[in-house]
C-alpha cells in the first residue's frame, strides 16, 4: 500500500464527523405566529443582537389612506415579540387607483438604531 494512502487512511479514523452542510433557518416556523393583517415586509435585526428581527406593514381603514408598520423582536429562540406600532399617512382619500408601496430599513441619525424608509406610487 502507497505510504500516502495508509497515512490519510489512519488520520480518517481520527478525523471529527462533519456535520451536514444546511442552511440554518432564520426563524423556527412553528412559533412564528402574528395577526390576520400582519406580513412581513422586511427582515433586519433592530436590536443589533445577532437575531433576525422583522417588520410588517398592511393598510388601514377602507380607503387605504394609510399604512400600519408593526415591529417584531426575535427574542433568540425564533419567537417573534411585538416591539412597537406606528401608523403613517400616505396618501390622501381621493386617489382611487392602489398604491405600490415598499418599506427599507436605514440609519438616519446615525444613533445607532435602524429607522425606516416607506416609499410608495399612487
Amino acid at each position: 500500500m502507497n505510504p500516502m494512502a495508509a497515512a490519510v487512511l489512519i488520520l480518517s479514523l481520527f478525523a471529527a464527523p462533519v456535520r451536514a452542510q444546511e442552511r440554518a433557518a432564520l426563524l423556527d416556523a412553528p412559533l412564528v405566529t402574528l395577526s390576520a393583517f400582519d406580513r412581513y415586509g422586511l427582515m433586519v435585526d433592530l436590536d443589533h443582537d445577532g437575531f433576525q428581527d422583522s417588520v410588517s406593514w398592511w393598510w388601514t381603514g377602507p380607503s387605504a389612506t394609510s399604512v400600519r408598520l408593526r415591529a417584531w423582536r426575535n427574542d433568540g429562540t425564533g419567537k417573534l415579540v411585538y416591539v412597537w406600532s406606528s401608523e403613517v399617512s400616505v396618501r390622501s382619500s381621493s386617489v382611487s387607483r392602489p398604491l405600490l408601496l415598499r418599506v427599507f430599513p436605514c440609519n438616519l441619525d446615525s444613533d445607532g438604531s435602524t429607522d425606516f424608509y416607506l416609499v410608495f406610487t399612487g
